[in-house]
């Protein structure tokens, strides 16, 4: 598991400081062509978002939460293709 941070832009035009758990994608075992366990995929997890310098991350509703992990996720991820 990694951490990593993200300031996401809201549509607002604020900034919030942003810090997730990063799990990176597993492949489940073959065996003689077989699946013999699943896939998982990638999965960031927000644990800390700032705005200002204070905690807001309780205040946020869930849909806001799957939009701004998703956005980190996406920018993690491009930045390891470009290492």
């Amino acid at each position: 598991m990694e951490m990593f941070s993200y300031t996401y832009l809201h549509e607002s035009g604020v900034n919030l400081n942003c810090t997730f758990e990063y799990e990176p994608a597993e492949t489940g075992s073959t065996e003689n062509g077989l699946k013999m366990e699943p896939d998982y995929p990638s999965v960031v997890t927000l644990i800390s978002a700032k705005l200002n310098g204070e905690e807001i991350s309780p205040l946020l509703g869930y849909s806001l939460i799957d939009e701004i992990e998703d956005k980190a996720k996406e920018d993690y991820e491009s930045r390891e293709i470009d290492v």
